[in-house]
């Protein structure tokens, strides 16, 4: 990250720094695909355990409920942790400790794109304010020191478990997995955002709009590097942004999708519904609790901020961009993701009713309903 220079670059120096974006993007999905198995690792572990638990079914219940926590915390909850003991500063030593802290930690909002904009000085300031209200500030480290406390609680459960000790580092393989799952996604924004200055220089270079050079592969992109001048047609690229694209890999290739081509593998893929329109929807329990309150639906997460105290999220999967979102919310349900997904990770953290893996929930909810979300039965449901 620190190579990329923060200033307008030659095309030949581009064509490097892309090459090396490639390289460190195989090397984060060889990572990264392991996240789409982790699930089914855990479940097996499980099975070990039960096979060779000696004592009751509360106890077992208990261990396998309690020590799926990180091994470390990752980056966004450092972040958390790092904003509260600015509160324990002196009043004239906070804007200058406040102003590192962004420095820090403004690229974790570029997660969706390297069009996205960082977090801002304000958004921090902002965030830190509320902490002036002792009991916002009593409520936040509460709830991180619970979250800290878990932590170590797995640690000493598995230490004193008597269990194989290759079950245990099994069990710690997931644990160390949890904890580089989401602390790499948080890294991944950091080389996103070194990454801003490269594709700044390229829409120079393209006369484009950074977010439209976006929308190009990187074999266009160093083919037009190479040929001085773009190597697919202007139109062709902008219709892209204008009206979506998919990138389809299969067993006799990959390829570009684009036009009505996308809507006829979308529905292959995932198929609209017929009948009756849905009220409930089931998921897997992220960390238990009751709630009812308004449903806010947030697709994009730069719209994360729209979500008001007390409402309940629905979003499709969380990233750092939502937690403030999480925190100000009474509940969060999503589409994607297992027990050890960032959703699950963050809720347990702020001590938030969570349901994740519900595959449909910003189909069935819209903003403005109200939803009850009851934990213990891993469902959320319309109530009016």
């Amino acid at each position: 990250v620190r190579a990329v220079p923060e200033r307008h670059l030659k095309p030949d120096e581009i064509r490097d720094l892309l090459l090396a974006h490639l390289s460190w993007w195989i090397k984060y999905f060889e990572v990264g695909f392991l996240w789409f198995s982790l699930e089914n690792i855990r479940e097996k572990i499980n099975e070990e355990i039960r096979a060779t638990w000696k004592k009751n079914e509360d106890d077992l219940k208990d261990f396998l409920e309690a020590v799926y926590r990180p091994i470390k915390l990752p980056l966004s909850s450092l972040e958390q942790r790092d904003l509260l003991k600015l509160k324990e500063l002196q009043i004239n030593e906070r804007d200058e400790a406040l102003k590192s802290h962004w420095l820090k930690y403004k690229h974790l909002a570029i997660h969706d794109s390297i069009g996205d904009n960082f977090f801002t000085l304000e958004y921090f300031a902002d965030r830190l304010k509320i902490f002036d209200q002792p009991e916002e500030f009593k409520k936040a480290k509460e709830s991180l020191d619970m979250a800290d406390q878990e932590m170590l609680r797995a640690t000493s459960l598995i230490d004193e478990a008597d269990l194989p000790k290759a079950l245990k580092k099994k069990i710690d393989f997931v644990r160390w997995f949890m904890y580089i799952r989401t602390d790499s996604i948080d890294h991944m924004t950091a080389v996103s955002g070194a990454y801003k200055y490269v594709f700044e220089s390229l829409a120079g270079i393209f006369n484009l709009p950074m977010q439209t050079v976006l929308m190009m592969t990187y074999e266009e992109i160093i083919s037009s590097l190479d040929d001085g001048e773009l190597a697919v047609g202007r139109d062709k690229i902008l219709d892209r942004e204008k009206n979506g694209y998919a990138y389809f890999i299969g067993p006799s290739g990959s390829f570009l999708l684009t036009g009505a081509d996308i809507d006829k593998i979308h529905d292959f893929v995932a198929p609209k519904e017929t009948g009756p329109k849905l009220k409930e929807v089931k998921g897997q329990t992220a960390f238990v609790g009751f709630a009812k309150g308004i449903a806010r639906v947030v697709l994009d997460s730069n719209k994360a901020h729209e979500v008001q105290e007390g409402e309940i999220l629905v979003t499709t999967m969380t990233n750092p961009e939502y937690v403030p979102a999480m925190k100000r919310s009474a509940g969060i349900i999503t589409n994607e993701g297992g027990i050890l997904c960032h959703a699950a990770i963050m809720s347990r953290e702020f001590r938030k009713p969570c349901i994740i893996g519900t595959k449909k929930a910003t189909d069935v909810f819209k903003t403005g309903d109200i939803i009850e979300l009851d934990v213990k039965n891993g469902t959320a449901k319309i109530i009016e």
